[in-house]
């Protein structure tokens, strides 16, 4: 994978999404997640205050070596000021778990949509979460890099996902357990892969 990413991760719950990034992000030594559902525990640092995580950037802003996992728990009304803040940082990876509670596919927040067409000046990837692919805003669609597409079988998930590129909706449909569809954009691709 090439750095400076954007992935979109979709399916149902109990999908496998979750269970997808944490062995994606596994390896990876800076990572900020926004952690909606509260399932990133396993080797994170869990922060519930705003005010300690703006400190904590303030104090790895200007240090590219510093490692970090964190698991940000705070209410969903700081979501956008959580974005302002990692404009601050550069080389990491920034994860939105269930986007669709922060967008709409006609609404975005500002700092948002800056990360998502400015990240690349930044050094930050970016993986997005959701059960609801029809809630995402284009604007995350027309950036992403990557898609990895877990079971659903709701029609108005399969209709959106009928109109990406190098998708197969009858493949989605009929996905097995551990298996999902993951789709390089750049090299106009996709197939069945397992967990």
């Amino acid at each position: 994978m090439k750095s400076n990413f954007i992935m979109c991760v979709y399916g149902k719950k109990g999908s496998g999404k979750t269970y997808f990034t944490e062995y994606f992000i596994k390896q990876l030594n800076r990572v900020i997640v926004y952690d909606t559902m509260r399932n990133f525990d396993k080797d994170f640092e869990i922060i519930y205050s705003i005010k300690k995580f703006e400190k904590l950037v303030s104090e790895i802003a200007d240090n590219e070596v510093i490692k970090f996992r964190i698991s940000l728990r705070v209410s969903q009304d700081y979501f956008e000021r959580v974005n302002r803040l990692l404009l601050n940082l550069k080389d990491f990876t920034y994860v939105v778990d269930e986007i669709q509670v922060y967008v709409t596919a006609l609404s975005i927040p500002h700092y948002l949509n800056v990360l998502i067409t400015e990240s690349r000046h930044f050094q930050i990837n970016q993986i997005y979460i959701t059960q609801r692919p029809s809630r995402i805003p284009a604007i995350i669609m027309a950036n992403a890099d990557y898609l990895a597409i877990f079971e659903t079988h709701l029609k108005k998930d399969l209709d959106t996902f009928s109109t990406y590129k190098y998708t197969d909706t009858e493949s989605i449909r009929n996905l097995k357990d551990y298996e999902f569809y993951f789709v390089n954009l750049k090299l106009k691709r996709g197939g069945i892969c397992k967990i």
